[in-house]
């Protein structure tokens, strides 16, 4: 028994609608590969994911993980002041000190946010080692 998806021509990442001229029943395989073909094609993030997501090489935490990645550098990218005031506030002369200061401060009160806290870990599922989430991004990136 086939499992079937409706498939947007142009996806809605890409300015497609949910009228029925823009679907198309295809399996999941086929799913898979349009998406695959529509990020060959146009080099769209989401088309990626979506590729690598329904064809099994990402699961589904993986994905969610990768779309708030890419998600930010897309807020990034429409909203670049975010990204240039933190980097503005980082450059003021003694910030560094100051918050190193704040933070041991907040520690020796018991009130520090990251007290106790892990970094995050996962595997990768095709070469199996293990990876922080922050550096997984980069790993997934270059395959």
């Amino acid at each position: 028994m086939n499992i079937y998806h409706n498939h947007h021509i142009i996806p809605g990442h890409a300015g497609g609608t949910d009228e029925p001229s823009n679907l198309i029943r295809l399996t999941i395989e086929e799913h898979a590969e349009a998406h695959k073909k529509l990020y060959e094609e146009h080099g769209r993030w989401q088309d990626r994911l979506a590729w690598k997501s329904l064809s099994g090489i990402i699961n589904k935490s993986e994905a969610v993980y990768l779309s708030q990645v890419e998600g930010g550098k897309t807020q990034q990218r429409l909203n670049p002041t975010h990204s240039a005031g933190g980097k503005a506030l980082w450059a003021k002369p003694g910030m560094r000190k100051h918050l190193s200061k704040k933070r041991k401060e907040q520690s020796a009160n018991g009130k520090n946010p990251m007290q106790g806290k892990k970094q995050r870990r996962i595997s990768c599922i095709c070469c199996r080692k293990e990876w922080a989430i922050n550096s997984y991004a980069v790993h997934i990136n270059k395959m």
